[in-house]
């Protein structure tokens, strides 16, 4: 049988109907406990835009991805972030590409809107599912398993982290822990041994990842950060 190949747009989220954030919930309810449509609103409208994933045989929505992308002012110095929110893909269409080339094309929108600032991707991340795009995409990575992580990268972790979500980071461990929180379901946890030293990192980081704990992580994104193989893929020169 042939593969069905799902098609993206990024929409903006003021112009989500209400029959989309409908289909946002019940998949998130679907893959995730703990999930409620008051909470899912509240972090959905907090967010700039949704890159959404269709099925192009029937135009429904399989998955999607929140941003908000914003200034963070720090010692003195305006950093652009691009902070993810949820996250999610129907099991059948796992694998796809599609969710990853829409968040580089909402990426290199971005570098050529904020030419004069230095842009970083805020990301906190439950699953090795998530995690897995920061050695993907980027070069430089931050927390990682080959380097130390550089005193100003992690400052402003920290003061994100701590702008967001207050005492529920743990500062020394790199991880937020919000009580109730969403949770993978059993069944579609990752398998529980680690496939190399990435995977065998993130779970050692953040070993509550069952219960929704999640792992804090940063990287710039510039040009040189950019891997070539994901270069080529964007037609980035």
């Amino acid at each position: 049988m042939k593969k069905i190949i799902p098609y993206r747009k990024i929409i903006q989220v003021g112009e989500l109907n209400g029959s989309m954030i409908d289909k946002m919930v019940i998949i998130l309810d679907k893959y995730y406990a703990n999930t409620t449509r008051e909470r899912f609103e509240k972090d959905l409208f907090s967010k700039t835009a949704a890159i959404c994933l269709f099925n192009p045989q029937t135009d429904e929505l399989i998955g999607f991805s929140t941003l908000r992308e914003f200034i963070h002012q720090l010692q003195g110095s305006d950093y652009v972030i691009l902070f993810s929110g949820d996250t999610i893909i129907e099991k059948e269409f796992w694998g796809s590409q599609e969710l990853v080339f829409g968040f580089g094309e909402y990426m290199i929108s971005m570098m050529k809107r904020f030419p004069e600032h230095e842009i970083y991707w805020f990301l906190i991340s439950k699953g090795i599912r998530t995690y897995r795009y920061l050695p993907a995409f980027f070069k430089e990575y931050y927390p990682n398993h080959k380097t130390h992580t550089p005193e100003k990268q992690q400052q402003i972790m920290d003061s994100l982290a701590t702008l967001f979500f207050g005492e529920d980071y743990d500062q020394k461990a790199g991880v937020i822990s919000v009580k109730n929180a969403q949770f993978l379901k059993h069944e579609y946890l990752p398998g529980p041994y680690p496939r190399n030293e990435t995977e065998a990192f993130y779970f050692k980081m953040n070993p509550g990842f069952v219960r929704g704990d999640e792992l804090v992580c940063l990287t710039a994104l510039k040009t040189d950060n950019i891997c070539d193989f994901i270069k080529r893929a964007l037609r980035i020169s």
